[in-house]
This record gives C-alpha cells, sequence and structure tokens, in this order.
C-alpha cells in the first residue's frame, strides 16, 4: 500500500509541475503567433493601385485571397499575444495573437478575414498558424522539468 501511494504522489508532483510550466509556454507560443503576423502581414500585394490623399504617395492594396496589404501598419501593429486557460482535469492553455482595433464598430480584422459585401475576403489567421506551428511544436514537446 505504501508504495502505491508513493508513485502516486510522485505522478501528482510531476503533474503539477507540468500544469506550472503550461502559462508561460503558452506566453511563448502567442508571442510565435504575433513573430508570424508580422511577417504574414509584410510584404507586396498584386491588388489595385491606390494613391494616399495629400501624400503624393501611392499603394498597392491586397487582391482577394490575399493576405491583407500595409497601408499604415496600425494593423500589423495592433496584435498582442493572449493566453487564456481552463482548469480541469488538466490544464488547458490556448494562446492567441489577436487585434482589437475596430473600424466603424466592427473588429477590422473579422473584416478582412471573412470579407463584407463590397469586399472580397483577405484571409490571413491560417497563414499565421502555419507559419508559426513548427515554432509552438517545439515550444510544447521540450522537456518539462
Amino acid at each position: 500500500m505504501q508504495n502505491n501511494k508513493s508513485i502516486s504522489d510522485a505522478v501528482s508532483n510531476i503533474v503539477e509541475r507540468v500544469k506550472l510550466q503550461m502559462i508561460p509556454r503558452g506566453f511563448q507560443a502567442a508571442q510565435q503567433l504575433c513573430n508570424a503576423t508580422q511577417i504574414v502581414l509584410s510584404g507586396s500585394r498584386s491588388g489595385r493601385v491606390y494613391r494616399i490623399p495629400n501624400t503624393g504617395q501611392s499603394y498597392t492594396a491586397s487582391a482577394p485571397g490575399e493576405s491583407p496589404a500595409v497601408r499604415t501598419g496600425m494593423f500589423r501593429a495592433s496584435f498582442q499575444p493572449y493566453v487564456m486557460t481552463e482548469n480541469g482535469e488538466g490544464l488547458t492553455v490556448h494562446s492567441q495573437a489577436k487585434s482589437n482595433l475596430s473600424v466603424g464598430g466592427y473588429v477590422l480584422g473579422t473584416l478582412l478575414e471573412d470579407g463584407t459585401e463590397r469586399m472580397a475576403s483577405r484571409p490571413y489567421t491560417e497563414k499565421i498558424k502555419q507559419m508559426a506551428r513548427p515554432q509552438i511544436e517545439q515550444i510544447f514537446r521540450a522537456p518539462y522539468k
């Protein structure tokens, strides 16, 4: 009986140590998503060319199906890492790179991702996830101490 209690206590201690490491790893994963956001929302696009009012400059918008183009950089800069946890039998960590930038009462990221009646979608979230996936898997596969 003593041996079973020792094993149970040892397993409980290990589980608690792993739980304590999940939240910091969740923040590392969220930061990787933010890093990928900066890359996916950079670079040139192939859509229509617009003149920027009062500047004499122009920029190329994204075409339907491309990630959103950068005009001012506010959308790209608005992404922040978020981590949410759920406690149940174990600890579940949800990591996100999230932008709450809104336009006309709507979240800009949702408008761009899903499109509107007047604009085709400019998908970017799946590209961000795919770019960050290898680093995030590495974070959570690293040995727990």
